[in-house]
């Protein structure tokens, strides 16, 4: 019983031994590996220093492209832009491109702008100029462009809503105008009551009257 114990520890550790070197290894770098990639001289961070040990393994040769871009990757989420471009530059010169490098280049520039422009408002406590806005409206206009699909359709609905928002604002105060307007119309002034003469009352003075068999010019001799 007790052989069997023994056994299976020194089974556990003939297993344990190997990974705690390989541990070891990604985070020690190799002295030829640090000068053959400057850029790494110094990184501690764990991830970055296992994507190295992977880069400079022999045996990893035709990985070493995916590895490079995965080490210019970290290096942008670790907010060390300049070396993630650094890397970028240098793969873009060997005609290596892809969707992730592109990423990389993109993020890390735009961090890059993002703190020259906080420091230009927050130390140098200025405006952009007539340089360096122009290219910063352009900018604007074609991440506008580029926008995810989810955001255009939010955006869509969200004009959608405006516009009928707006044209039911209009309606209303249309139709409210259009009754103020007809309620003066459709008040009736006093009418003034005009005073007539009829004709047929009017009562004409009575005609001469003649004696009869008298003489007709008697009136006149009077």
């Amino acid at each position: 019983m007790k052989n069997n114990i023994a056994f299976g520890i020194a089974i556990s550790l003939l297993i344990i031994a190997p990974l705690s070197y390989a541990d070891e290894s990604e985070v020690k770098l190799k002295r030829s590996c640090i000068k053959d990639n400057p850029v790494v001289e110094g990184e501690s961070d764990p991830t970055l220093l296992g994507i190295y040990a992977q880069l400079c393994d022999k045996k990893n040769k035709d990985n070493k492209d995916n590895n490079m871009i995965l080490a210019a990757q970290q290096f942008q989420k670790m907010g060390k832009n300049y070396k993630a471009l650094r890397i970028v530059s240098e793969l873009e010169s060997n005609n290596i491109h892809s969707n992730t490098l592109t990423d990389v280049k993109f993020l890390a520039g735009v961090n890059l702008a993002n703190l020259a422009l906080n420091q230009m408002r927050d130390k140098e406590v200025r405006y952009l100029s007539d340089d360096t806005y122009p290219p910063a409206k352009g900018f604007i206009e074609i991440v506008n462009k580029a926008m995810p699909a989810p955001i255009i359709v939010e955006s869509k609905s969200k004009n959608d809503e405006e516009v009928k928002a707006k044209t039911y604002t209009t309606k209303t105060t249309k139709h409210y105008t259009n009754n103020s307007t007809g309620n003066k119309k459709n008040r009736t002034e006093p009418k003034i009551k005009k005073v007539t003469t009829n004709k047929s009352n009017v009562t004409a003075p009575p005609p001469a009257t003649t004696k009869s068999g008298g003489n007709p010019f008697a009136s006149l001799n009077n």
